[in-house]
Protein backbone atom coordinates (compact mmCIF):
# COMPACT_ATOMS: atom_id res chain seq x y z
CA UNK A 1 0.00 0.00 0.00
CA UNK A 2 2.88 2.38 0.78
CA UNK A 3 4.68 1.37 -2.55
CA UNK A 4 1.65 2.43 -4.43
CA UNK A 5 1.26 5.54 -2.48
CA UNK A 6 5.42 6.29 -3.41
CA UNK A 7 4.98 5.86 -7.02
CA UNK A 8 1.53 7.88 -7.48
CA UNK A 9 3.78 10.92 -5.93
CA UNK A 10 6.96 10.53 -7.72
CA UNK A 11 4.00 10.04 -11.08
CA UNK A 12 2.99 13.37 -10.30
CA UNK A 13 5.78 15.27 -9.26
CA UNK A 14 7.29 14.27 -12.57
CA UNK A 15 4.04 15.63 -14.48
CA UNK A 16 4.43 18.80 -12.35
CA UNK A 17 7.91 19.41 -13.21
CA UNK A 18 7.12 18.51 -16.93
CA UNK A 19 4.23 20.72 -16.76
CA UNK A 20 6.70 23.66 -15.35
CA UNK A 21 9.47 23.11 -18.23
CA UNK A 22 6.43 22.92 -20.73
CA UNK A 23 5.36 26.34 -19.29
CA UNK A 24 9.11 27.87 -19.10
CA UNK A 25 9.48 27.01 -22.63
CA UNK A 26 6.05 28.04 -23.77
CA UNK A 27 6.62 31.76 -22.00
CA UNK A 28 10.29 32.05 -23.52
CA UNK A 29 8.90 31.54 -27.45
CA UNK A 30 6.03 33.88 -26.37
CA UNK A 31 8.91 36.63 -24.83
CA UNK A 32 11.35 35.88 -28.00
CA UNK A 33 8.18 36.45 -30.53
CA UNK A 34 6.99 39.42 -28.58
CA UNK A 35 10.24 41.21 -27.76
CA UNK A 36 12.63 40.37 -30.43
CA UNK A 37 10.75 38.53 -33.37
CA UNK A 38 7.83 41.06 -33.87
CA UNK A 39 9.80 44.18 -33.44
CA UNK A 40 12.08 43.08 -36.23
CA UNK A 41 9.63 42.45 -38.72
CA UNK A 42 7.57 45.36 -37.68
CA UNK A 43 10.15 47.76 -37.62
CA UNK A 44 11.85 46.24 -41.08
CA UNK A 45 9.34 48.30 -43.66
CA UNK A 46 10.71 51.39 -41.73
CA UNK A 47 13.78 51.12 -43.76
CA UNK A 48 15.15 53.52 -46.13
CA UNK A 49 17.68 53.95 -48.58
CA UNK A 50 20.26 56.95 -47.33
CA UNK A 51 19.69 59.68 -49.68
CA UNK A 52 23.01 61.40 -50.80
CA UNK A 53 24.35 64.57 -49.53
CA UNK A 54 27.79 64.32 -50.22
CA UNK A 55 29.02 67.97 -52.48
CA UNK A 56 26.19 69.53 -50.83
CA UNK A 57 25.98 72.60 -48.49
CA UNK A 58 26.45 71.92 -44.58
CA UNK A 59 23.56 73.19 -43.51
CA UNK A 60 21.35 71.77 -46.53
CA UNK A 61 22.72 68.90 -46.00
CA UNK A 62 21.31 68.70 -42.41
CA UNK A 63 18.01 70.31 -43.27
CA UNK A 64 17.37 67.10 -45.57
CA UNK A 65 18.55 64.79 -43.13
CA UNK A 66 16.84 65.88 -40.17
CA UNK A 67 13.42 65.70 -42.61
CA UNK A 68 14.09 62.53 -43.62
CA UNK A 69 14.07 61.71 -39.28
CA UNK A 70 18.07 61.11 -39.27
CA UNK A 71 20.52 62.23 -36.71
CA UNK A 72 23.12 64.24 -37.92
CA UNK A 73 27.13 64.41 -36.16
CA UNK A 74 28.88 67.20 -38.53
CA UNK A 75 31.39 67.58 -35.95
CA UNK A 76 34.40 66.38 -38.25
CA UNK A 77 36.23 68.85 -40.61
CA UNK A 78 38.87 68.76 -42.16
CA UNK A 79 40.74 70.78 -44.92
CA UNK A 80 40.60 69.96 -48.40
CA UNK A 81 42.05 72.10 -51.30
CA UNK A 82 39.56 71.72 -53.88
CA UNK A 83 36.08 71.52 -52.23
CA UNK A 84 34.46 74.70 -50.92
CA UNK A 85 34.55 75.44 -46.99
CA UNK A 86 31.54 74.04 -45.46
CA UNK A 87 30.67 71.72 -48.14
CA UNK A 88 30.14 67.55 -47.45
CA UNK A 89 32.99 65.79 -48.39
CA UNK A 90 31.66 62.30 -47.20
CA UNK A 91 28.96 60.72 -44.92
CA UNK A 92 28.25 57.48 -43.09
CA UNK A 93 25.66 55.27 -43.63
CA UNK A 94 26.54 55.76 -47.64
CA UNK A 95 24.36 56.78 -50.24
CA UNK A 96 21.27 54.43 -50.45
CA UNK A 97 22.39 52.18 -48.04
CA UNK A 98 19.22 50.61 -46.32
CA UNK A 99 18.96 52.61 -42.38
CA UNK A 100 15.89 53.10 -40.25
CA UNK A 101 14.50 56.44 -39.40
CA UNK A 102 16.44 57.83 -36.25
CA UNK A 103 20.06 56.38 -37.28
CA UNK A 104 22.68 59.13 -36.65
CA UNK A 105 24.72 59.83 -39.71
CA UNK A 106 28.26 61.31 -39.65
CA UNK A 107 29.11 63.75 -42.10
CA UNK A 108 32.62 65.23 -42.70
CA UNK A 109 32.54 68.55 -43.88
CA UNK A 110 35.16 70.47 -45.89
CA UNK A 111 37.42 73.93 -44.10
CA UNK A 112 38.82 74.72 -47.99
CA UNK A 113 42.08 74.78 -48.39
CA UNK A 114 44.69 74.75 -45.75
CA UNK A 115 45.17 79.04 -45.26
CA UNK A 116 48.76 80.06 -44.46
CA UNK A 117 50.74 83.11 -43.92
CA UNK A 118 52.52 84.98 -46.48
CA UNK A 119 56.10 85.66 -45.54
CA UNK A 120 58.00 89.03 -46.05
CA UNK A 121 59.42 88.93 -49.59
CA UNK A 122 60.91 93.03 -49.57
CA UNK A 123 64.32 93.35 -50.10
CA UNK A 124 64.90 89.59 -50.51
CA UNK A 125 66.96 87.81 -53.33
CA UNK A 126 65.03 85.98 -55.60
CA UNK A 127 66.70 82.38 -54.38
CA UNK A 128 65.99 83.49 -50.78
CA UNK A 129 62.04 84.41 -50.87
CA UNK A 130 61.65 81.35 -53.24
CA UNK A 131 62.98 78.69 -50.76
CA UNK A 132 60.66 81.76 -48.11
CA UNK A 133 57.74 80.58 -50.37
CA UNK A 134 58.36 77.07 -49.84
CA UNK A 135 59.22 76.64 -46.18
CA UNK A 136 55.11 77.91 -46.19
CA UNK A 137 53.50 75.69 -48.34
CA UNK A 138 53.84 78.62 -51.17
CA UNK A 139 55.35 78.93 -54.92
CA UNK A 140 57.22 81.72 -56.71
CA UNK A 141 54.95 83.14 -59.77
CA UNK A 142 57.13 81.54 -63.02
CA UNK A 143 57.20 85.12 -64.54
CA UNK A 144 59.11 87.63 -62.69
CA UNK A 145 58.64 91.38 -63.03
CA UNK A 146 61.36 94.09 -62.92
CA UNK A 147 61.48 97.17 -62.10
CA UNK A 148 64.07 100.26 -62.04
CA UNK A 149 63.99 101.78 -58.32
CA UNK A 150 66.07 104.37 -56.79
CA UNK A 151 65.72 103.50 -53.34
CA UNK A 152 66.97 99.56 -53.72
CA UNK A 153 70.04 97.73 -54.96
CA UNK A 154 69.73 95.56 -58.03
CA UNK A 155 68.19 91.92 -57.59
CA UNK A 156 66.01 92.22 -54.66
CA UNK A 157 62.33 91.99 -53.69
CA UNK A 158 60.41 95.21 -54.67
CA UNK A 159 57.21 94.75 -54.85
CA UNK A 160 54.92 91.28 -53.92
CA UNK A 161 51.46 90.40 -54.99
CA UNK A 162 50.31 88.85 -50.93
CA UNK A 163 51.35 91.39 -48.47
CA UNK A 164 53.08 90.08 -46.21
CA UNK A 165 50.74 88.15 -42.93
CA UNK A 166 47.68 87.96 -45.14
CA UNK A 167 46.25 84.36 -44.95
CA UNK A 168 45.93 82.49 -48.56
CA UNK A 169 44.93 79.12 -49.12
CA UNK A 170 48.14 76.61 -49.32
CA UNK A 171 50.02 76.33 -52.61
CA UNK A 172 49.15 80.28 -54.11
CA UNK A 173 51.42 81.01 -56.33
CA UNK A 174 52.75 84.67 -55.26
CA UNK A 175 54.66 87.13 -57.78
CA UNK A 176 57.31 89.59 -56.89
CA UNK A 177 58.60 92.37 -58.32
CA UNK A 178 62.53 92.72 -58.80
CA UNK A 179 64.51 96.18 -58.49
CA UNK A 180 66.81 96.93 -61.51
CA UNK A 181 68.53 99.20 -59.78
CA UNK A 182 68.77 102.51 -60.57
CA UNK A 183 67.33 103.40 -63.96
CA UNK A 184 70.50 104.10 -66.79
CA UNK A 185 70.81 107.04 -69.11
CA UNK A 186 70.97 104.51 -72.43
CA UNK A 187 70.71 100.84 -72.80
CA UNK A 188 72.30 98.31 -75.02
CA UNK A 189 69.64 96.23 -77.11
CA UNK A 190 70.35 92.60 -76.06
CA UNK A 191 70.84 89.88 -78.84
CA UNK A 192 67.16 87.91 -78.75
CA UNK A 193 67.40 86.43 -82.39
CA UNK A 194 67.38 82.70 -82.80
CA UNK A 195 65.49 82.68 -79.01
CA UNK A 196 61.96 81.44 -78.90
CA UNK A 197 59.61 84.77 -78.43
CA UNK A 198 58.69 83.66 -74.75
CA UNK A 199 62.38 83.71 -73.46
CA UNK A 200 63.23 86.67 -75.75
CA UNK A 201 60.42 88.90 -73.94
CA UNK A 202 61.87 88.01 -70.56
CA UNK A 203 65.53 88.81 -71.75
CA UNK A 204 64.12 92.12 -73.13
CA UNK A 205 62.20 93.32 -70.07
CA UNK A 206 65.22 92.65 -67.61
CA UNK A 207 67.22 95.23 -69.62
CA UNK A 208 64.41 97.56 -69.27
CA UNK A 209 63.09 97.46 -72.42
CA UNK A 210 59.52 95.78 -73.79
CA UNK A 211 58.65 93.79 -77.17
CA UNK A 212 57.10 95.86 -79.73
CA UNK A 213 55.29 94.95 -82.47
CA UNK A 214 55.13 90.82 -83.30
CA UNK A 215 55.28 90.21 -87.16
CA UNK A 216 54.77 86.22 -87.77
CA UNK A 217 56.68 85.48 -90.96
CA UNK A 218 56.15 81.89 -92.79
CA UNK A 219 59.26 79.59 -92.29
CA UNK A 220 58.77 78.00 -95.47
CA UNK A 221 62.21 75.31 -95.42
CA UNK A 222 61.09 74.63 -91.70
CA UNK A 223 64.36 75.77 -90.19
CA UNK A 224 63.04 77.29 -87.13
CA UNK A 225 61.27 76.51 -84.39
CA UNK A 226 57.84 78.00 -84.35
CA UNK A 227 57.60 81.02 -82.45
CA UNK A 228 61.66 81.67 -82.73
CA UNK A 229 62.83 85.26 -83.51
CA UNK A 230 64.18 85.72 -86.82
CA UNK A 231 64.65 89.25 -86.97
CA UNK A 232 64.71 92.38 -84.58
CA UNK A 233 64.46 96.12 -84.57
CA UNK A 234 67.01 98.13 -83.47
CA UNK A 235 69.52 95.26 -84.02
CA UNK A 236 71.47 94.24 -80.93
CA UNK A 237 74.10 96.39 -79.39
CA UNK A 238 72.03 99.87 -80.43
CA UNK A 239 72.08 101.99 -77.78
CA UNK A 240 68.02 103.13 -76.99
CA UNK A 241 66.34 105.11 -74.00
CA UNK A 242 65.19 102.40 -71.06
CA UNK A 243 61.39 101.52 -71.87
CA UNK A 244 61.58 101.63 -75.49
CA UNK A 245 60.42 98.49 -77.85
CA UNK A 246 61.76 96.40 -80.13
CA UNK A 247 60.08 95.32 -82.42
CA UNK A 248 60.67 91.09 -83.27
CA UNK A 249 59.65 89.34 -86.66
CA UNK A 250 59.06 85.37 -85.48
CA UNK A 251 58.98 82.24 -87.17
CA UNK A 252 55.70 80.18 -88.29
CA UNK A 253 55.81 76.45 -89.42
CA UNK A 254 53.83 76.35 -93.43
CA UNK A 255 50.96 73.73 -92.94
CA UNK A 256 50.05 74.21 -96.63
CA UNK A 257 51.25 70.93 -97.31
CA UNK A 258 49.77 69.28 -93.96
CA UNK A 259 46.26 70.42 -94.67
CA UNK A 260 46.78 69.16 -98.34
CA UNK A 261 47.28 65.50 -97.29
Amino acid sequence: MQENITTKLSRYLRYFIYCVIAFCIVFALFFIMDEIVMPLYVRHGDEIPMPDVTGKDHFDAKKELELYGFIVNDTTRKYHPYRQAGEVLSQFPTYETKVKKGRTVYLTISLGGEKVKVPDLFQKSVRDAEILLLRNNLKLGRKIYYAFSREYPEGVVIEQLYEAGMEVPKGTIVHITVSRGQEPQNVPVPYVENKLLENAVDILEKNGLYAGRVVYQLDVNNEYLPNTVLLQDPKPGEIVAPGDSVHLWVSKIDTTNFFQK
